[in-house]
């Protein structure tokens, strides 16, 4: 399990791209996947998302570096054109995977939404804060989606590893006691009691309330708070971090971890895929849905063996 950007997973906006593009008729369609349309202005408003996000736009750019090829194109405020062939195969990939998942009526509950979200945030890391809620939610959707659909068995030897590697992000709730302290000497003396065992009830008395995030709620917070809920056993001791107007101690009250079971496990061999493996389940879904394609953004190409994507076209319109 890799920390990187991962460039082609972060390029659909899969079902807000897909609801939106049928109520957007002034524009021509850039694609059709079985009968829906995904017009221009959807793919505009994608592409502008994920530009917005300066640093990951950065992190992509610094991994295609060798290939020459960058996001931004060679007007001011145009895309690469292979860039927008991407983000345009990641729409009709998620569309498809999307549509067959719902004709069967196999999408993705609650809880594979949630265990979703967690892995979302654990791999994008410092990234995964640069997008906007709605933007994070449609990526939580796309790889709930895609665990449904059953990713390539991998051993389970190496999906234990990426578990243990994210065990500290891989939770649906963590609860969180931040008293607030004027001095770093009152925290520290604070955070002592609390490994001591009585720190609960100084915390009560200082009135602390207890706050709960789940994993996209605590890339909100401030970095060195997150990685003491993050990284701190529950109950046992507290971390002392700064804030603008002194300190305070972090002590978690409740981690409700997301167990190794199967959703877990499909879930992380999806991130698995899309972090550069194969995916032949997906191929077979993209082999059988009916795709089309403006042809001034390319053509549909590929085969179950070798994958889908959208080719640009020789010289651009």
């Amino acid at each position: 399990m890799t920390r990187l950007p991962r460039v082609l997973a972060g390029v659909a906006l899969a079902v807000a791209v897909s609801l939106l593009a049928g109520a957007c008729n002034a524009q021509p369609d850039a694609a059709s996947v079985n009968g829906t349309s995904v017009n221009e202005s959807a793919l505009d408003a994608e592409l502008a998302l994920l530009s917005a996000n300066r640093a990951y736009i950065q992190a992509v750019d610094r991994a295609s570096a060798r290939s020459g090829q960058q996001v931004a194109g060679a007007g001011h405020g145009t895309y690469n054109s292979l860039w927008t062939a991407h983000v345009l195969a990641g729409i009709i990939t998620a569309d498809a995977v999307h549509q067959y998942l719902a004709a069967r009526g196999q999408l993705p509950g609650r809880t594979g939404l949630d265990v979703a979200a967690a892995v979302e945030a654990a791999d994008y890391g410092p990234y995964w804060q640069g997008f906007p809620a709605s933007y994070r939610a449609t990526l939580v959707q796309r790889t709930a989606d895609l665990a449904r659909l059953g990713p390539p068995a991998l051993p389970v030897a190496e999906l234990r590893a990426a578990y243990h590697q994210l065990s500290g992000y891989l939770f649906r709730e963590v609860c969180v006691r931040a008293p607030s302290f004027v001095t770093r000497q009152a925290a520290q003396a604070y955070a002592s009691r609390v490994a001591a065992g009585g720190g609960s009830a100084l915390g009560a008395r200082r009135g602390s309330a207890v706050t709960c995030y789940d994993s996209t709620q605590l890339y909100d917070q401030r970095a060195a708070f997150a990685a003491a809920a993050r990284s701190l056993p529950v109950g046992t001791r507290g971390a002392v971090v700064p804030t603008a107007g002194g300190y305070e101690v972090v002590v978690v009250t409740r981690r409700a971890s997301i167990p190794f079971d199967g959703t877990l496990r499909r879930t992380l061999g999806v991130v698995a895929a899309t972090n550069g493996g194969s995916f032949p389940r997906v191929q077979s879904v993209l082999s059988k849905a009916k795709v089309t394609v403006d042809p001034q953004y390319g053509t549909w190409h590929g085969s179950p063996s070798r994958g889908y994507q959208v080719l640009v076209p020789r010289a651009p319109a």
